[in-house]
């Protein structure tokens, strides 16, 4: 049976990981990037892409945002 990678976007990696198990699918590795949409801690994107389908057990890649990129202030005297 194969299982559409379901939409987890803007869900914590928590509940992420928790709705992928439960279709048997396995969180193999967590990426975090900087992302101005979506909130830090909450997922961006799955690969395989979201509705993609896999088979039980298939590995997949969670891309968590550390939120918008936070640019060094300079130090002004």
């Amino acid at each position: 049976d194969e299982i559409p990678i379901p939409d987890i976007v803007n869900q914590t990696l928590e509940e992420a990981t928790r709705e992928l198990e439960q279709l048997n699918l396995v969180v193999d590795e967590v990426i975090e990037q900087n992302n101005e949409e979506v909130d830090e801690g909450k997922v961006i994107k799955t690969s395989p892409s979201i509705g993609t389908k896999v088979k039980e057990g298939f590995s997949v890649t969670v891309f968590v945002s550390l939120g918008m990129e936070k640019t060094p202030l300079e130090n002004y005297e």
